[in-house]
């Protein structure tokens, strides 16, 4: 044992006195850097080898792997490589590293579509090519083995402590358009190995402006991890370039994240937060805080529970058309399962907007579906979520119920009720909606619902078909018992102060989504107002203001406007009238009919034509008929007389009805008014001359020659 002793000494004297000169000699150098090269295909380069004896160390200063090409910065570099053996595995033909250091090092990595571009040894030609080194293979010329020598004497490498100090390691990841560059600073790890248990890890390091830190183990043989990272303020800008157009995000991310069990299947348990956060995706976007807790189960297939929580946060959707400000709630939870055609499914979601409460399940198949229930919720505040109610400023319950909803194809089954929903109208007065939404796939329907304004109801019914197609398809009916017309067209025409009645209506139109002059409306509509007003239109006054301004006509007209005759006028020039009535058939953006009515003190109109719906543009003709008393006043006014015995009311033809609505035109058919007049004359003359042919020729022979005359002469009522 002395001698063993003695010659374990002497060894160790002469290996610290010869060593250091060995691996410090230009053979051993050039063995080392064409070992390199021929295990990586790069050009390895170093400053010196030092060797220590106590404990035994090898430490490199200043290593360097060079690029792909000539011009590319080096592929790594070290300040200094530390590496400290263990002597007692030798005498086994074991290389332990009780302790590798690497201090200062840059790694610049490159990915592409083929992975990572990593050194690799150069192809069989290549290294066939390649001269062999100098010094030949005497192992006390060159003092060390080739790592394939290595291999084949049998000697066993491990490391049981791996360091890096105040690295850098740089991605440049060509996958995505443009590149992005990963810059991993500052970064310190640890790696301890055993042969009887896991590897043990940390790591911390400085990523897109923040920190991220790790703390974990792994067992290599088990195949099972168990590690926690911490992330602090990492920037989500980083992520931009793996996002597609459209998409963007910003703002910063911290919190933790533990992952654990199986490679193949392991368990992410997360808490993370999002501040300041910035994030489009397509028509959405979210402004603020957004925090996110998960525990999933890796693998091919998905599952575990999920919660976001964005209520700090103001979230922005389709062009504005909902906008929940922050401070709102807003949160989803669920589950994740795995669907039946391996897509992923949600379960037991809850889902909070305002005060909406949503639970149900989504399956995020290639069709969309969901199914939710919500409870009745109160309708104040959801004009600043959805802009669009704003200026109805809507209150009330409403109650969803049990929905189905899908998307592409766009569908929608369930049934909405709207109960005492109260909304003010734009410059209008506010209404009272009562009745249902209900949804049977492609269509929506209104189900027994029944506006009320003013305490005026109308019954609406209706549904739009197509919710799935670009241009819809709708049909919409109408109905009022009694209803007073000018609070219904005030509040839903804006027509204020024009028509005034009880009004009786039926319609039932049908039109398409994209028509706004409604020139593909079509249906029918009647009505019925009885009595009622049309506000300053007098179609009597219209028609005697048309007489005429030349020959007995002007003196009509002239004798008219004399007070004592106008006077006997102004009763009938009256915008009340008895009745106002008719049926319309509804057709390329006209409302036509044959029998529209308007029955007035004294006279009566009948009119058929159209009203363009677009800008209620009058287009009728029709007869204007008077009676007696009307009659009278008007003969009266031309000097003539209304015969006692006539019976039949006097007929004058209107020509054309036009202006619009609120402004009507009268236009009286060419001979109109000479026969009027005429008519009127010739009556005083008949009454004057039949007289004297009575007394001449007996009575009655009066009448007859004056019948003869009218025939012949064209006399007419």
């Amino acid at each position: 044992m002395l001698v063993v002793l003695v010659l374990l000494v002497v060894a160790v004297g002469a290996l610290a006195i010869f060593l250091p000169g060995l691996v410090a000699s230009p053979a051993v150098r050039e063995r080392i850097e064409t070992a390199a090269k021929d295990a990586t295909g790069r050009e390895f380069r170093y400053q010196e080898l030092t060797f220590g004896l106590l404990p035994p160390r090898l430490v490199i200063t200043q290593p360097r792997l060079s690029g792909e090409r000539p011009d590319d910065p080096p592929f790594a570099e070290a300040g200094d490589v530390s590496l400290r053996i263990a002597l007692a595995p030798l005498l086994a033909r074991a290389l332990v590293l009780e302790n590798l250091v690497v201090n200062d090092a840059t790694v610049r990595l490159v990915r592409d579509a083929d992975g990572l571009r990593l050194p690799e040894p150069p192809a069989e030609e290549e290294a066939a090519e390649a001269p062999a080194p100098a010094g030949g293979d005497s192992a006390a010329e060159g003092g060390a083995e080739t790592g394939s020598e290595a291999g084949d004497s049998g000697v066993a490498l491990a490391v049981e402590d791996f360091r890096l100090r105040g690295a850098r390691v740089i991605l440049e990841d060509r996958t995505v358009t443009p590149a992005a560059t990963w810059d991993v600073e500052e970064l310190d790890a640890n790696l301890k190995l055993s042969a009887v248990g896991p590897a043990r890890f940390d790591l911390d390091a400085r990523v897109a402006g923040g920190r991220l830190s790790v703390d974990g183990e792994a067992d290599l043989k088990a195949e099972t991890t168990d590690l926690e990272a911490k992330l602090e303020a990492i920037g989500l800008a980083a992520l931009a370039p793996y996002l597609e157009a459209g998409r963007t995000a910003s703002g910063t991310l911290s919190g933790t994240v533990g992952v654990s069990g199986p490679f193949a299947r392991p368990v992410v348990d997360a808490d993370l937060r999002v501040a300041d956060g910035a994030v489009q995706i397509e028509d959405v976007s979210l402004r603020g805080p957004l925090v996110l807790r998960a525990k999933l189960a890796g693998g091919e297939a998905v599952s575990g529970s999920f919660d976001v929580d964005a209520t700090g946060a103001a979230l922005d959707a389709y062009d504005g058309a909902f906008q929940k400000p922050a401070g709102r709630p807003a949160t989803v939870k669920g589950r994740l399962v795995p669907a039946s055609d391996g897509s992923l499914a949600v379960d037991d979601v809850e889902l909070k907007i305002h005060n909406l409460d949503a639970r149900g399940r989504i399956d995020a198949g290639k069709r969309v579906r969901a199914s939710l229930t919500a409870e009745p919720f109160d309708l104040a505040g959801w004009d600043e979520i959805l802009p669009a109610l704003a200026e109805y400023r809507p209150a009330g319950t409403l109650s969803p119920g049990a929905l189905e909803l899908a998307t592409e194809p766009l569908s929608v089954k369930g049934r909405i009720g709207l109960d005492g929903i109260r909304m003010q109208l734009p410059d209008g007065p506010e209404i009272a909606v009562q009745g249902a939404l209900e949804g049977t796939g492609d269509a929506l329907a209104l189900r027994d619902v029944v506006l009320t304004t003013g305490g005026e109801s109308v019954r609406v019914g209706g549904q739009v078909e197509g919710l799935s197609r670009d241009v819809m398809s709708y049909r919409l009916t109408l109905g009022a018992d009694g209803a007073e017309t000018n609070t219904l067209l005030s509040a839903f025409a804006g027509l204020d102060d024009q028509v005034h009645g009880p009004l009786t209506l039926e319609t039932d139109l049908r039109g398409r989504s994209d028509d706004e002059k409604l020139e593909n409306l079509n249906g029918r509509l009647a009505f019925t107002i009885t009595p009622g007003k049309l506000t300053g239109v007098s179609l009597l006054e219209q028609t005697v203001n048309r007489l005429g301004t030349f020959g007995e006509a002007a003196l009509m007209a002239a004798a008219l406007k004399q007070p004592e005759k106008a006077k006997k006028l102004e009763r009938f020039y009256g915008d009340e009238f008895e009745e106002l009535a008719g049926t319309f058939t509804v057709n390329q953006g006209w409302a036509r009919t044959k029998d529209l009515r308007l029955v007035y003190d004294g006279y009566r109109v009948d009119l058929a034509g159209g009203l363009r719906l677009f800008d209620q543009k009058l287009d009728f003709s029709g007869q204007l008929t008077l009676e007696r008393e009307v009659d009278e006043t008007l003969a009266d006014a031309s000097g003539g007389e209304v015969p006692a015995e006539t019976r039949e009311p006097r007929v004058i033809q209107l020509a054309s009805v036009t202006g619009t609505l609120d402004d009507p035109k009268v236009g009286l058919a060419p001979g109109t008014v000479e026969d009027l007049v005429g008519g009127y004359a010739r009556s005083k003359y008949r009454r004057k001359y039949q007289d004297k042919l009575d007394e001449k020729l007996g009575e009655g022979a009066g009448a007859e020659i004056g019948n003869l005359v009218d025939g012949l002469f064209g006399g007419k009522r």
